[in-house]
């Protein structure tokens, strides 16, 4: 059985499930369509709206598996052998793509190679060798941030954090009005959102009121407006992607926040298994989805073309879920119990007075 996860949680599952193939819906439709690019460059910017849900996603669910842990090195190890492995085979087979297969770019240099492997090449000046490999580098960092909020006992200020990057994300959009252009606001903003899931968190788990978080998630909503102002207005002419336009930003982002909420609302309800089913593989989707455009050739009709890709990018994803995820999955899990087992063993025994 590929669902195992805990039925409280499955909300989660469902929205990766959606925001995989939001992503993935993206790349491939526009290769294929020039109405699907005019779409997302007008009016929803799909590929924004999949990684806005993802990261909500994260934020939620890292303080429940660093605080389930509560060490370190068990949230690491476990975290290392949730991503890497499938990673380094993604980075690998892209390699092999560009040096054997694909002519018509340009081929990475090794120190871009090398840098890529460690997944945040972006902060050590090289670019992605897949575009999609962005997000993955600001997920690290969000793991950096929490660790080192964790070993210096602000993990669970979240209100806290939240606004810093709040503020950050604020100040950067607006720098350019204000005659000075300061870098960063893409990345404080997605750091933004996923504390914001994390306040989520802290919400669920009834540490924090209700009246506290509508306030913190009211506030998410002015943020996006404001940098959508700030960032896009003088930009609003549709390009590529829409990723300097206006009205898409604006509807992707605030769409992704509303379907979180919504679906933590009501996250009793029964979620489709398909859904439950794709955000099980969702991670293999994400990277692998890429892959299969650039290796599979077009058909004549774009339909099929289309059809043709989807379909295969999600038995490649269930495979290399089978074949490289879970069981990596748990290896980090069982080396990580042993870590735990081996430390309780080693720490001085207590005695009551």
């Amino acid at each position: 059985m590929l669902l195992e996860k805990e039925r409280r949680l499955e909300f989660l599952d469902m929205l990766r499930g959606i925001a995989a193939l939001a992503v993935m819906v993206e790349h491939m439709g526009e290769r294929l369509f020039p109405g699907f690019v005019y779409f997302i460059s007008n009016y929803f910017q799909m590929g924004q709206f999949g990684v806005t849900l993802f990261f909500l996603s994260s934020g939620f669910i890292i303080p429940h598996s660093l605080e389930r842990s509560n060490r370190l090195k068990t949230f690491w190890i476990r975290r290392f052998f949730r991503l890497y492995p499938l990673y380094w085979v993604n980075l690998g087979m892209a390699v092999l793509l560009y040096y054997f297969y694909i002519h018509s770019v340009e081929k990475p240099s090794i120190p871009t190679i090398l840098a890529n492997v460690t997944m945040v090449q972006k902060f050590l000046g090289k670019p992605d060798i897949i575009g999609l490999y962005w997000t993955l580098g600001i997920e690290m960092l969000f793991y950096f941030i929490c660790s080192l909020l964790f070993i210096v006992g602000l993990f669970r200020r979240s209100i806290t954090i939240v606004f810093v990057f709040f503020v950050l994300a604020l100040v950067t959009s607006a720098s350019p009005i204000l005659g000075i252009k300061i870098p960063g606001w893409g990345m404080f903003f997605s750091l933004y959102t996923m504390f914001v899931g994390a306040v989520m968190y802290r919400y669920y788990q009834k540490q924090i009121s209700g009246k506290v978080f509508s306030i913190v998630y009211g506030c998410s909503f002015l943020l996006i407006l404001v940098i959508c102002n700030n960032v896009f207005w003088e930009d609003n002419d549709p390009m590529y992607l829409g990723t300097h336009s206006f009205v898409p930003m604006l509807s992707a982002w605030t769409f992704a926040y509303l379907l979180f909420l919504l679906s933590f609302k009501t996250e009793n309800l029964k979620s489709p298994k398909i859904l439950l089913f794709l955000g099980v593989i969702s991670y293999s989707i994400y990277l692998m989805h890429a892959l299969v455009i650039e290796a599979l050739p077009r058909l004549e009709s774009g339909i099929w073309t289309f059809i043709l890709w989807v379909v295969i990018t999600i038995c490649v994803a269930t495979l290399t879920y089978l074949v490289i995820e879970k069981p990596f999955i748990a290896i980090g899990r069982k080396l990580s119990s042993n870590n735990k087992k081996a430390y309780n063993q080693t720490r001085p025994a207590t005695t009551r007075l």
